[in-house]
């Protein structure tokens, strides 16, 4: 199915917390899950306090799982079930001058880049992690993203404020080659670390 390593933790995790539980209810083989065992399942994780995403996330993998387990004839049908819904909350957002602030606390070029271009161009951190500086064109603001989310290739584009910060940083790390990271840590790796700690970053509103 070319899944990546990470959708592939996801059911791993999710769908084997639901087979754990299942064991310790007595089920020992595929046949005896049902639609009604599913929803005791969600209602507990929803009763031990999960948010209302977790246990969707864990709803949805519990249906591909008995999806696979029909196609494979482990199921003699369908085991179908409703997808508990998720409440439409407004994540948190930086206001224009809450993004001066950040941006006054940057101390390098790289930082300074680094915040522009997360807002800018709206990239998901693993996005961002992997971007080379052969993905970017300093000329048009395109940047290519090779394997996103769910593995597929899309692009973004920053504007002439985000390229002038990419550029003066560039100057500072002299020459670097086309297929190494765009934005490095101090051993000339990537920022793994750092862009996972500025997850707030994309979510800006203009006021």
């Amino acid at each position: 199915m070319q899944c990546s390593p990470a959708t592939f933790d996801f059911y791993k995790y999710t769908a084997g917390m639901f087979l754990k539980w299942a064991e310790e209810q007595g089920i020992t083989s595929p046949d005896q899950v049902d639609a009604r065992l599913v929803r005791q399942y969600l209602a507990e994780l929803a009763g031990n306090g999960k948010a209302d995403k977790t246990v969707h996330a864990h709803a949805r993998a519990i249906r591909t799982l008995l999806r696979f387990w029909y196609a494979e004839h482990y199921l003699p049908a369908p085991v179908t079930f409703a997808v508990p819904r998720m409440e439409n909350k407004r994540l948190p957002r930086l206001t224009v001058d809450k993004l001066k602030i950040v941006l006054s606390a940057c101390r390098c070029q790289r930082d300074t880049a680094l915040i522009l271009f997360m807002v800018d161009s709206g990239l998901r951190r693993a996005e961002m992690i992997s971007l080379n500086w052969d993905d970017i064109d300093l000329m048009s603001g395109l940047v290519r993203v090779k394997r996103g989310k769910g593995g597929k290739a899309r692009s973004a584009v920053i504007g002439a404020t985000t390229r002038r910060a990419i550029l003066f940083y560039r100057r500072v790390l002299g020459n670097p080659a086309n297929d190494s990271p765009i934005f490095q840590s101090r051993n000339c790796g990537r920022c793994y670390n750092l862009i996972t700690r500025l997850r707030f970053c994309p979510l800006i509103t203009h006021t």
